[in-house]
Order: C-alpha cells, then structure tokens, then sequence
C-alpha cells in the first residue's frame, strides 16, 4: 500500500541518520516492491536530482558491492555517483568484484572501504606496456 510505505520511508528517515548508500538501497527496495519512481520519491523525501543520482549508482554499482562497501556514512551522493561512473566499464566491475574480496580493500570503518574501492577503481589497471623506443 502506498501510504503504508511513505509512512514507513518518512519514519526512517527521521528515526535513522541514513547514509545516502542507505536511502539508496532502501529506494531500490520500494521500487523492486512494484511501486513507482514517485512513491519512492515522496517515502524518502528526495527530489529529481538526488533520486535520478541513486537510480545511477544502483544501476551500475553491484549491490553486492554496496553492501561489502557498507554504511559510509561519511560518503555522499557525488562520491557515490562518480563510482557509479567508474563501474559503467565493465572491466571495473569485474576488478571491483575481485577487489572487494582481496586483504587490501578491507578495513573496520566502511568509509575507508569506500576510498579504498574508488581509488583503486580510479588507478590505471597493470598492463603489459610496449617498450619505450630508445632515443638515438
């Protein structure tokens, strides 16, 4: 039921200081429920921009990734986005998969996990590279 879930979401978020991955997820949720963009939207009081940058990162960034990354409280929107904005090349996601996995990426404070996964992501990945020609 529609009320029921405005309800719910509006309860939440005053009740819990969400992170943004947290609304997210959490709108994600509503909307595989079957209700639509602007229920969602009215549950977590969001508008256009913010809920058009969380349909990106959920569009493109795993939630099996979100969830190894967890809260990040400290992370927001923006950052997120630009993740979402790495992992559009599916060679990231398939090193985000592998990365999350790996004694680098882990840490007790989720937003290190975070910094860890971007910076990581952001980095060119080793390639073979063609001899330098040599100056003659």
């Amino acid at each position: 039921d529609k009320d029921h879930v405005i309800a719910q979401g509006q309860e939440n978020a005053a009740r819990a200081d969400l992170s943004f991955i947290e609304r997210t997820l959490f709108a994600e949720r509503i909307l595989k429920a079957g209700h639509s963009p602007e229920t969602v939207k009215l549950a977590l009081a969001l508008d256009d921009t913010t809920f058009s940058k969380m349909r990106s990162v959920t569009s493109h960034v795993p939630e099996s990734i979100i969830l190894a990354v967890g809260a990040a409280k400290g992370i927001g929107r923006d950052r997120w986005w630009q993740l979402a904005k790495l992992m559009e090349h599916h060679e990231n996601g398939l090193r985000a998969a592998d990365y999350v996995k790996s004694a680098d990426f882990s840490s007790p404070q989720s937003d290190v996990r975070f910094t860890r996964l971007f910076d990581f992501l952001s980095s060119v990945p080793n390639r073979a590279r063609a001899p330098a020609k040599s100056q003659q």
